[in-house]
């Protein structure tokens, strides 16, 4: 994820550190809002509850523990023909 520079914003910021005396007392005086971004607030609490919850009755958790100990211990056999026909199959769709 980027944050883009808003250019009035930027030149606000730029005006104000360039005369920090003179931006000071300009806001005081007039008492005018800066105008902010809005807001933006996302709630994943549910979501969360409902992954971490769940049991995944369509997953086998004893095949996945023994992938897991050939990977780590480099017995595990990678099919480089399998793996080439899947992403040449995901390319061509």
């Amino acid at each position: 994820m980027t944050i883009e520079k808003l250019p009035a914003v930027t030149a606000q910021l730029s005006n104000a550190m360039s005369r920090p005396a003179q931006a000071k007392s300009a806001a005081n005086a007039s008492q005018v809002p800066v105008n902010e971004p809005p807001k933006a607030s996302v709630d994943l609490h549910h979501s969360i509850a409902q992954l971490t919850s769940s049991t995944h009755s369509d997953m086998d958790s004893e095949k996945v523990e023994r992938l897991r100990n050939a990977i780590a211990q480099g017995n595990y056999p990678i099919d480089t023909a399998k793996i080439a026909e899947g992403l040449l199959a995901a390319y061509q769709e």
